[in-house]
């Protein structure tokens, strides 16, 4: 693919090389501070090479099992997908081949728009959150993104429900979130952030997610394995 600098960018690249610095900032420059960081387009341009390595590193681990879930279903027609606070759309190159239809939803998709033209995605639909229950059908999707979203949604239960509602029957949702340990706490500050601006831990999402009548199939946790926790990434299959 060939973005608007005439950059080629070859397929299977990785999200952090298909995002550098200048084009981040770039795709969010309409956004507010308050927006931005909600976006974590700050982590993602931070000086430490180590808060940018675990952002993307977390997006690949996440685009690692979208693809791998679609790959199951056979052939792109008929596949669609949703990024459910999509942010600038970072998911786009890395999903957007692989369905015939990429749901993005956001309050702020000014930034989105702006990445699907500059990848040249052509079967991106952007919807604001109020028109996601009438913008896709019932049973619609393959798979659905909540990359660090539902930690701050207003009603959790509600969300998870309609999400729920847009996958099809056996259709996956993958949930990542922070943990807000002392660990995670601390890299925010070294990160250089500060204040709370989280509704509730990615403990507390998984557990509404469990309510909604989802079934966990795999967990990771980053950086890695072993050690302190910063994220959770969580697999969840819709039961019937």
């Amino acid at each position: 693919m060939t973005g608007n600098d005439g950059t080629r960018k070859k397929v299977g690249s990785s999200i952090a090389e298909c995002f550098p610095e200048s084009l981040v900032r770039k795709l969010a420059g309409s956004l507010s501070t308050e927006a931005s960081a909600e976006s974590a387009v700050p982590s993602y341009t931070n000086s430490n090479p180590a808060i940018r390595w675990l952002m993307f590193r977390r997006l690949e681990v996440i685009r690692k099992i979208a693809l791998t879930t679609l790959e199951r279903g056979g052939t792109r027609t008929g596949r669609a997908a949703l990024d459910f606070g999509c942010g600038i759309g970072m998911m786009i190159p890395a999903l957007s081949a692989s369905v015939e239809t990429l749901y993005l939803c956001d309050e702020q998709l000014t930034p989105a728009r702006a990445t699907a033209q500059w990848f040249n995605a052509r079967n991106v639909v952007c919807l604001p959150p109020d028109e996601l229950e009438g913008g896709i059908e019932d049973s619609g999707l393959d798979v659905v993104i909540a990359a660090d979203v539902l930690e701050h949604v207003d009603y959790l239960a509600t969300v998870v429900e309609t999400l729920r509602r847009k996958l099809r029957p056996q259709g996956v949702l993958i949930v990542s979130g922070p943990t807000e340990s002392r660990a995670y706490r601390c890299g925010r500050w070294i990160a250089g952030f500060s204040g709370d601006y989280h509704m509730r831990s990615v403990y507390e999402v998984e557990g509404g997610v469990q309510k909604a009548r989802f079934a966990c199939e795999r967990l990771l946790k980053l950086p890695f394995a072993l050690g302190p926790t910063l994220f959770r990434i969580t697999l969840w299959r819709r039961g019937d």
